[in-house]
């Protein structure tokens, strides 16, 4: 076993320890590992760095603006207002209440969504006597569960395929991820209206518990001429994304144009717009470039491809590999970040593909999908973290609404991956 190969898998085991117990920040861990391996000559200092000018990463910074000038604008929590005040029932309070905070989510990042919706739900909670137990738990679980719909909507879904764009030079298209994602979604929805609700706690008293924090944010002052700007702006670099082969202009251009404009159209100031980018991920990113490119230069990936196939028996069916890399990931995802999950399986997973013969397009996606189950623990996602306290939840919560979610969206990603992913 060579000493680059020896170097990488000890990054790696770095890396994956680092992710689960989050002593050390998320960014500076992917940062740290870049480091090593250009100090150590495993990559080039061209190489190791290489990801924070990718267009991937580029792609989904502008994305994070665009995205942010929804919520900077009040467009967003009117959206949400909008959708939620039709309720009439409890039933029908969560169904809209998930359909209104997803749909937000597919283009906005879900911490943010997230964010958006806590005041709205202390507002529904108070004004329909609704336990806010009742109400949190499924916006939280649904910004996850549409909050994967486009290529720039979770931060796995980038991951996979930056690391498939560097491998093979294509990608995932924009809306590749939605076969799977929208029947999660509605699934998911249905679940809540007929099962899941049943199933939360109905809390009514609350100790040490701020609401005044997260009172709504008074969008009033701000001209409607700006929320519509900042959905119409959306809906226009969204469409320029989607066409970029027809218009000829790359997608990163395209979202950086959107950026651009979001902040010379005053829909956000300059300072908002740095504040809308996840600073994190896009470290996380330009981390998960550079450990992909040391597995693949280093052979530490075909080593992994070959136990990991020599595991499977001696004709490994491709529709076994995905069972286990969904239940992998989804196993993983529950106790670290998903885009953490993500960074550190994709460059694993795609030197197996290649080992094996199959589609690596088909393999990243089952990475994609697991990563985002993170339904079943209070820490799989930042979501889920932030309705902990103030929704009354008991980690026993999450298991018995997570873990039927999972189960649904495992039998829907078996049945329909090898149909719109052949191996």
């Amino acid at each position: 076993m060579s000493s680059d190969i020896i170097i990488t898998v000890l990054v790696l085991v770095f890396v994956v320890v680092s992710f689960i117990l989050e002593k050390i920040p998320l960014a500076l861990t992917a940062v740290i590992g870049i480091v090593v391996l250009i100090v150590t000559g495993v990559l080039t200092p061209a190489q190791g760095f290489s990801g924070f000018v990718n267009g991937s990463v580029v792609l989904f910074f502008g994305m994070f603006i665009v995205g942010g000038a929804l919520a900077t604008t009040g467009a967003a929590s009117q959206i949400g207002r909008f959708v939620t005040k039709f309720a009439k029932t409890e039933r029908q309070t969560i169904v809209l209440l998930m359909i209104a905070a997803g749909s937000v989510s597919t283009f906005v990042a879900n911490t943010a969504v997230a964010a958006i919706f806590i005041p709205i739900v202390f507002a529904i909670a108070k004004e329909s006597k609704i336990p806010r137990s009742v109400l949190f738990m499924p916006m939280a679980f649904a910004t996850s569960m549409a909050g994967g719909m486009t290529l720039v909507s979770t931060p796995p879904n980038l991951i996979v395929h930056s690391v498939l764009y560097e491998a093979t030079g294509s990608g995932f298209n924009f809306f590749d991820f939605a076969v799977v994602t929208i029947p999660r979604a509605i699934l998911g929805i249905l679940f809540f209206a007929f099962i899941g609700y049943k199933r939360l706690p109905r809390i009514t008293k609350y100790d040490d518990i701020d609401e005044s924090k997260y009172q709504a944010v008074d969008y009033s002052h701000i001209p409607n001429w700006k929320r519509t700007a900042s959905v119409v702006l959306l809906l226009a670099t969204t469409a320029a994304i989607v066409l970029s082969e027809q218009i000829g202009v790359p997608v990163h251009v395209a979202s950086s144009i959107g950026a651009v404009l979001a902040v010379l159209l005053r829909l956000m100031t300059e300072k908002e717009a740095y504040k809308a980018v996840d600073w994190p991920t896009i470290f996380l990113f330009a981390g998960t470039l550079a450990l992909a490119a040391a597995v693949d230069t280093s052979g530490a990936g075909a080593l992994f491809a070959t136990q990991f196939i020599s595991l499977l028996g001696a004709d490994p069916r491709p529709i076994v590999l995905l069972i286990g890399l969904i239940v992998l990931t989804a196993i993983l995802t529950q106790f670290m970040s998903n885009t953490a999950t993500a960074a550190v399986l994709s460059p694993v997973v795609l030197a197996i593909a290649l080992r094996m013969g199959i589609d690596p397009r088909s393999a990243l996606m089952a990475i994609a999908i697991g990563s985002t189950l993170s339904y079943a623990s209070p820490i799989a996602t930042p979501p889920n973290t932030m309705v902990y306290s103030i929704g009354g939840y008991k980690f026993t919560d999450y298991v018995k609404n997570g873990l039927p979610v999972i189960g649904i969206v495992f039998i829907i990603s078996i049945v329909l991956l090898p149909i719109f992913f052949p191996f």
